[in-house]
């Protein structure tokens, strides 16, 4: 059962109860060539925290806020950022839950995965402050325009 607290939800379960992070980084990677690491479970604790703060319509706006100001903290560190995600991990584990998190074995595809959703995230944060237009932008050629019918 869930109860509104002013802007936070309170979940009236006890920690055993709740979904723990291991099974949640399960349940994004279930039938994906993606595998469990401590980026995804950083991610994943970090929609966590900001789901708890606002479940509403405004919670990708939130999360992408949250990981605008977690670069501006890092500075361009990876290790800084790094030790704020295992900060959400290790928070989740409190709140949630203490689980051992079995982070799989990159494989060739995995890498690419987290530049890919690092890549998402940055350009997500940083159009959205100048944009809220989700139209693609208009094709330059002919070419373009031809492709764009073809995968669509």
């Amino acid at each position: 059962m869930q109860e509104e607290a002013g802007e936070k939800i309170v979940i009236d379960l006890l920690p055993a109860e709740h979904q723990n992070l291991f099974a949640l980084a399960q349940a994004f990677v279930d039938g994906t060539k993606c595998r469990i690491t401590n980026a995804l479970c950083g991610r994943i604790a970090l929609m966590i925290d900001v789901y708890l703060l606002n479940s509403g319509q405004s919670f990708w706006t939130d999360l992408n806020k949250a990981l605008a100001a977690m670069r501006d903290v890092a500075n361009s560190s990876d290790d800084v950022r790094n030790d704020l995600f295992e900060d959400l991990i290790t928070a989740d584990k409190e709140l949630h839950g203490a689980v051992d998190i079995v982070y799989q074995t990159s494989n060739d595809v995995q890498p690419e995965v987290d530049d890919l959703i690092n890549a998402s995230f940055a350009n997500v944060a940083s159009t959205s402050a100048t944009s809220s237009s989700t139209t693609p932008p208009a094709a330059e050629n002919e070419e373009d325009e031809e492709e764009a019918e073809q995968e669509s």
